[in-house]
C-alpha cells in the first residue's frame, strides 16, 4: 500500500469513565513510517535524518494542529484521523510543490510541535486545500481556522496484518461505542502468569511494550460486575479487625467476618464499580518489603507488541525478586487487592500499581503519658508565664518612678507646709519616691491610700495604670480558676530533636515504609534514629499494637514512630494513657495496590475520586476515629496554657501610651506655671519702683 498512509490511531488515556466530557483523545503513532512510505514511491530511496518536501505540519492560531503530505509523483488517498485532541484533522493531499522540512522524526502526535514546521507559503495555502470531503472518520467539513464540524466520527485501526479496519464510532449521544464494529483486535495468545514456567521449563516473565503506541486495551472496557475480587488486608486498628461474636450468635463467615474503616471502604468502592469480593488476612502479617532475590538464572520474557496478537519469546538471565506480606501475594497471585493502611512509595510502585490515595498521614511519635503533677506551693503563678510576671514588674517600678518625677516637675503636687514646732514654713510635695512605689502597689492588689494625685499628668498616668491592673486581674482570675482544677501534664520530649537528646529508646514496625524510609533517609535527624535502630534491632516492633503495647509498659523510657492516623487511634482507646509529641512529618498516603497494568486502575481510582468528593471517607474517618473513642480530653491541658506576654501586649501598649502623655501633660503644665510665674514676677516688679501706677489703676476701676 504504497499509495497509502498507514495510520496507527488509538486512545491515548484509556480512560473511557471521563467520555462524558469527551476528553478522549487520539493519537498517531509510527508517522515516521507513513512520512517514509510517501516519500520513497518508486525509487524505493533509503530514508534519511533529514529530507526536504514530503510532509510538512501546520499549526493554526489557536493551537488546532493539522499534517498535510504532499507529494509531486503520487496520488495519495485522502484519509483522515483525530486532532485537536479531540476532533481534528490528520489529512493527506494530493499537490506539487514542497511545503518544509522534516527536523526529527516524530514517534507520537504529541511531539510534533517540535518536530515539524512548515513555511509560510504552505500555511497560507491549508485553508484552500481542506475542501469538504468524504473522510474515513465521517463527513470533513471545517470553520474557519480548521476547526472540524463533526457530528460523527468513526475511530480506524490500520495493521500489516489485517489492513485498514473501523473499530468504534463516536457521536454527541453514545460516546464512544465499540460494540458497533466489534473488530477491536484481541490478543489470542493467553497472558501468563508471573512465575509460570513455559515450554522451555524456564519462568516466564511478562514484557509490554507501549512506546511509541498506545494501547487500547479490551480489559478496561470489561464490565466488573460479575467479577469476584480476591482481597487481602491486615489486621490493624481501626482498619481491618474481627467481629466480636455475641453469646447465642450464629457464627460469622465470609466477609461478615471483618469491620473497620477498609471493610466499610471496600463496600462503598464495591458499590460504585460493581464488582463483588472475598476478605482474606495476609498469611505472615506483615505490608511488604523485598526480601531477597533468587540467585541469577535464564528467564523466558514474552514480549507482546502493541496491536499484534503474538507472543515474542526471548532468552534472558535475570535475578527475581522475592517479596513477603501484603506485596508478595499480589505477586504469587494468591490475591487481586490490597486494601489496608498500605503506605504508596516508590519502591513498591514498581512492583504493584497504586490507586488514589484514600488516607493522608504523616509519621508522628507516640509516648506514654506523664504522671499528673500536683500543685506546688507557688502553683498560684502558673496562670501567668514567667515573662509576664517579669513584665508586670517592670511595668510597676516603671509607674512608680515616672509618679516621683511628674510629681517633682508638677507645680500643683507642690503645697506649702508650716512646721508646727519651728514655724517655719516651706514647699514639699505628698508623691516622693516611696509614696509613689506605695500606690503603685496599692492600685494593683485592687487596694487604696489615703492620698491622691492632684496634677492633670500623674492622675493621668495612674488612670493607665488602673486600666493595666483592671485587664491583668481579670485575666488571672479566669486562668487560676481552670489551673486548680487540673493537674499537669508534662511530656518529657516535645518532638523529633528533643527525642535524639534525651535517654529514650525508641523504634517502629520492623517491615514497612515507615522502617525503610528511617534506613535509607539522609535528612537529619531522622538519618541518626535510623542508624540508632539498625544498632538496637531489639527496640523495633512486630506490629503497631505491639509498639503501642511496649510504649505503655516503658514507663515513659520508649517512644514509637507511627503513622499519625494510628497515632490519633490509640490515643482515642482506653487505657487513654498515651499521647502524641510534636508534628507529625511528611506527606504520605494509602491507596489501594493491584498487580501491574491491572485494568482495574482507572475505575478503583475514580472511585476514591469520588468518595472523597461526596465527603463518604471524611464521614468514615470521624466514625472509626471520634464517634468511637474511649478517652475524653479533660487532661490535655499543659504549661502552655499559662498567659504569654503576647496575649496582653495590648495592655502594655496602653500603659505606655498613658506615660507618654502624662509626661507630655506635666511638662505643658510646667511651661505654664513658669510663664504664669515670670508674667506676676514682672508685674510685682514693676509696682516695686511706681506704687502710684498701683493707686491709679485701683481707682479707675
Amino acid at each position: 500500500m504504497q499509495d497509502a498512509v498507514y495510520l496507527f490511531a488509538a486512545l491515548l488515556h484509556c480512560h473511557l469513565q471521563r467520555l462524558d466530557n469527551h476528553h478522549f483523545e487520539l493519537a498517531v503513532a509510527d508517522l515516521t513510517k507513513a512520512a517514509n512510505r510517501i516519500r520513497q514511491g518508486d525509487t524505493g530511496a533509503p530514508s534519511t535524518e533529514r529530507y526536504r518536501s514530503s510532509s510538512c505540519y501546520l499549526i493554526d492560531r489557536e493551537g488546532r494542529r493539522m499534517l498535510m503530505y504532499q507529494h509531486s509523483s503520487y496520488q495519495i488517498r485522502q484519509t483522515d484521523a483525530i486532532s485537536k485532541l479531540r476532533l481534528g484533522v490528520l489529512r493527506a493531499v494530493a499537490g506539487k510543490g514542497e511545503c518544509g522540512h522534516l527536523a526529527t522524526a516524530p514517534k507520537m502526535l504529541g511531539n510534533l510541535t517540535d518536530a515539524w514546521y512548515s513555511n509560510s507559503a504552505a500555511v497560507e495555502g491549508a485553508n484552500a486545500a481542506v475542501k469538504p470531503f468524504q473522510g474515513l472518520t465521517g463527513p470533513m467539513q471545517f470553520e474557519e481556522g480548521l476547526n472540524r464540524q463533526a457530528t460523527e466520527l468513526v475511530l480506524w485501526s490500520a495493521l500489516e496484518t489485517s489492513g485498514l479496519q473501523p473499530i468504534a464510532r463516536w457521536n454527541r449521544r453514545t460516546r464512544l461505542n465499540f460494540d458497533a464494529f466489534n473488530a477491536l483486535p484481541t490478543p489470542t495468545a493467553p497472558t501468563p502468569e508471573i512465575g509460570g514456567r513455559g515450554e522451555s521449563g524456564l519462568v516466564q516473565v511478562l514484557e509490554e511494550d507501549f512506546s511509541p503506541y498506545v494501547i487500547i486495551d479490551r480489559n478496561r472496557l470489561r464490565d466488573f460486575s460479575n467479577r469476584t475480587v480476591r482481597v487481602v488486608g491486615i489486621l490493624s486498628n481501626p482498619f481491618l479487625q474481627y467481629k466480636e461474636r455475641k453469646p447465642g450468635a450464629p457464627e460469622l463467615v465470609g466477609n461478615d467476618r471483618f469491620e473497620g474503616f477498609c471493610a466499610d471502604f471496600l463496600e462503598e468502592v464495591s458499590r460504585i464499580v460493581g464488582f463483588k469480593y472475598e476478605i482474606h488476612i495476609v498469611y505472615d502479617g506483615a505490608f511488604g518489603t523485598k526480601v531477597g532475590e533468587l540467585p541469577p538464572e535464564q528467564v523466558e520474557v514474552l514480549s507482546r507488541r502493541p496491536f499484534t496478537n503474538q507472543l515474542e519469546k526471548r532468552i534472558e538471565t535475570r535475578r527475581i525478586q522475592v517479596w513477603n506480606g501484603l506485596i508478595g501475594e499480589i505477586l504469587n497471585n494468591t490475591a487481586d487487592l490490597v486494601v489496608a493502611p498500605f503506605t504508596v512509595n516508590f519502591g513498591r510502585a514498581r512492583v504493584v500499581e497504586f490507586s488514589e490515595p484514600f488516607l493522608a498521614f504523616g509519621l508522628s511519635l507516640i509516648i506514654k503519658k506523664p504522671e499528673k503533677q500536683k500543685s506546688g506551693s507557688f502553683s498560684f503563678l502558673h496562670p501567668l508565664s514567667n515573662s509576664v510576671w517579669l513584665s508586670i514588674l517592670a511595668a510597676g517600678l516603671t509607674v512608680s518612678l515616672g509618679l516621683y518625677l511628674i510629681a517633682k516637675i508638677s507645680p500643683a503636687e507642690w503645697h506649702l507646709k508650716v512646721d508646727p514646732v519651728t514655724g517655719s514654713r516651706h514647699y514639699e510635695r505628698t508623691l516622693n519616691l516611696g509614696n509613689s512605689m506605695w500606690i503603685s502597689f496599692s492600685a494593683f492588689v485592687q487596694q487604696g491610700v489615703d492620698f491622691a494625685p492632684r496634677s492633670p499628668g500623674t492622675r493621668i498616668l495612674m488612670a493607665a495604670w488602673w486600666f493595666f491592673t483592671l485587664i491583668i486581674i481579670a485575666y488571672y482570675t479566669a486562668n487560676l480558676a481552670a489551673f486548680l482544677t487540673i493537674f499537669l501534664r508534662v511530656p518529657p520530649i516535645n518532638g523529633w530533636m528533643d527525642l535524639l537528646r534525651s535517654d529514650m529508646h525508641y523504634g517502629s514496625v520492623n517491615s514497612g515504609s515507615t522502617k525503610d524510609f528511617f534506613f535509607n533517609t539522609n535528612l537529619e535527624p531522622f538519618r541518626q534514629m535510623g542508624e540508632f535502630m539498625k544498632r538496637n534491632p531489639s527496640a523495633l516492633s512486630d506490629s503497631v499494637q505491639q509498639g503501642v503495647e511496649r510504649v505503655r509498659k516503658s514507663k515513659g523510657k520508649y517512644a514509637f514512630v507511627l503513622e499519625s492516623l494510628m497515632n490519633e487511634y490509640y490515643n482515642n482507646r482506653e487505657p487513654c494513657d498515651t499521647m502524641m509529641v510534636g508534628s507529625p512529618f511528611g506527606n504520605y498516603g494509602y491507596g489501594i495496590a493491584m498487580p501491574r497494568m491491572s485494568p482495574m486502575k482507572e475505575v478503583l481510582s475514580d472511585a476514591v475520586l469520588r468518595l472523597r468528593e461526596n465527603q463518604v471517607l471524611a464521614s468514615l474517618r470521624k466514625k472509626w476515629w471520634i464517634e468511637r473513642g474511649q478517652c475524653n480530653d479533660e487532661d490535655q491541658r499543659s504549661a502552655s496554657n499559662a498567659l504569654a506576654l503576647i496575649n496582653v501586649a495590648g495592655v502594655f501598649y496602653i500603659l505606655v501610651g498613658g506615660m507618654l502623655l502624662a509626661l507630655a501633660v506635666s511638662i505643658l503644665e510646667l511651661c505654664y506655671y513658669l510663664r504664669r510665674k515670670s508674667i506676676l514676677q514682672r508685674r510685682a516688679e514693676r509696682i516695686e519702683e511706681d506704687p502710684w501706677t498701683l493707686q491709679r489703676s485701683v481707682k479707675s476701676r
